[in-house]
């Protein structure tokens, strides 16, 4: 006997889907996408955060490195502005040497005032004890303190 078939219908008795499973899906994906965006968005500027205090870290370590061991026989330090970010050599930010100059990659914005540390030849420890605030804002900030034996810690 001959199998009948309906025209316009397959092996599961319909083609395509139907307008609520279309809804169905369209507010899961909606769903999966307002969970995720904020929580994405979140993580990179907290990424972004660490990044920036890290190479502030590192960058104190480093100049303070330099002057103990005698780089170019100077006093080496890290210049922080909103503007911009510095490893130089020499005794202030104004009487560097330029050509020494090492950028760092940190955000601007990263300090609302100018902080310069510099950390004197041969000792490794800084005119005075500094202390500031790195903030990127969406509530995201902390203090760094370089003490008066040139260590630098984050609380």
């Amino acid at each position: 006997m001959a199998k009948r078939t309906i025209p316009n219908e397959s092996a599961f008795g319909r083609e395509g889907f139907t307008f609520v499973e279309i809804i169905l899906t369209l507010a899961l994906l909606t769903l999966i996408v307002g969970i995720t965006v904020p929580v994405s968005v979140n993580m990179y500027y907290r990424f972004s955060f660490n990044r920036a205090e890290d190479t502030v870290m590192t960058a104190l370590q480093e100049a303070r490195s330099r002057s103990l061991y005698g780089a170019e026989r100077g006093d080496w330090g890290v210049y922080i502005s909103p503007e911009q970010s510095v490893l130089f050599q020499g005794e202030s930010f104004a009487e560097r040497q330029q050509h020494l100059d090492t950028l760092l990659g940190v955000p601007d914005n990263i300090v609302e005032e100018e902080v310069e540390v510099v950390f004197r030849h041969f000792y490794g420890e800084p005119d005075q004890a500094t202390t500031f605030q790195l903030d990127l804002s969406r509530d995201r900030e902390s203090t760094i303190t370089v003490n008066e034996k040139g260590v630098s810690y984050v609380e």
